[in-house]
């Protein structure tokens, strides 16, 4: 009896190391190259209703090999509700600058709420940068102005942030 457990114990171990063990040829870290990195972001955590909201950005991948932006959308209370994705141009693979943008619509519901956007670079072979995350809310005050160190990205639209906060904050206060 005592034999039969210990043979089952001994296949059990023998079978979960091969389990877990990496194949060969499997993609180790090294295999997969640096992931890129998000040098440098801005963007205002407040902006005003039927304005438009920028992030600027400074990316870098050593292996030069970016591929898209990464947006999640987070409502109130951090659920992740949407992302987007942004594609890299090839002259930007290495290094980026630029901004990502979206339209705020005139809305007044908007004043009552606020959210987060997350923001990640990703390459051609699967590594992410460390996200990096700006909240936004919104009230009636002056647009501030781009600080003189990002007016290099203000003049380089990376893309488009595709997500209805109109149809989102009239689905929201409807149901209200």
């Amino acid at each position: 009896m005592n034999a039969k457990i210990l043979l089952t114990l001994a296949l059990s171990f023998l079978i979960f190391g091969f389990a877990s063990s990496q194949p060969h040829g499997a993609d180790s870290e090294r295999d997969r190259g640096h992931a890129p990195t998000i040098v440098d972001s801005y963007a205002p955590s407040v902006i005003r209703p039927g304005k438009t909201w920028r992030i600027y950005l400074r990316a870098r991948d050593d292996d030069g090999d970016m591929k898209n932006i990464v947006t999640v959308f987070s409502k109130e209370g951090g659920i992740p509700f949407k992302s987007t994705v942004t594609r890299i141009e090839g002259k930007d693979s290495q290094d980026l600058i630029g901004h990502l943008f979206l339209r705020i619509p005139h809305n007044s519901y908007l004043l009552k709420s606020y959210f987060t956007f997350t923001v990640m670079v990703r390459d051609s072979q699967g590594n992410n940068s460390e996200p990096v995350d700006f909240p936004l809310r919104f009230a009636y005050g002056q647009e501030p102005d781009v600080p003189e160190m990002w007016q290099e990205a203000a003049n380089r639209k990376l893309g488009a942030i595709l997500i209805d906060l109109d149809g989102l904050m009239r689905k929201k206060y409807e149901k209200e």
